[in-house]
């Protein structure tokens, strides 16, 4: 709408308009500022007032985010340094499994050589008592 000729590249809103930036509506309590309010001494100072007012919130709304972000990227580093630890442990873990698997593989290696002996001198024991019953004989 252009009311009256005026500056053809200036944007006007029709009066019942409402202009917002909330995503999930129009703010009930919002105000309108239209070029009938702002042509008057009143109308403009109430207009400043808005904007003046939309600044704030907007300021406020700037500060929230920025702790929320500020809260976040905390949250990630620490995130960061569980994961690190995290790390290590398994390593502990797979270090230390390797450790004892090691350990149990030495003593049944132990076990198996020295049944592998034991037998080999059993064998030996039977064939000499072997012998001494022929010679006996």
């Amino acid at each position: 709408v252009n009311p009256g000729g005026q500056d053809p590249g200036a944007t006007y809103y029709a009066a019942g308009s409402v202009v917002g930036t909330d995503p999930t509506g129009a703010d009930p309590s919002a105000s309108e500022v239209s070029l009938s309010h702002v042509i008057t001494a009143a109308g403009g100072k109430n207009s400043v007032g808005l904007i003046k007012t939309a600044l704030d919130r907007i300021t406020t709304e700037r500060a929230n985010i920025g702790a929320v972000s500020s809260r976040l990227r905390r949250m990630d580093e620490q995130m960061g340094v569980l994961q690190e630890n995290l790390d290590q442990t398994i390593s502990r873990i797979r270090d230390t499994d390797v450790a004892t698997e090691s350990t149990q593989f030495a003593r049944h290696q132990i076990l198996v050589n020295s049944s592998v002996d034991m037998l080999g001198k059993a064998r030996i024991l039977n064939e000499s008592a072997l012998r001494l019953l022929i010679n006996q004989f």
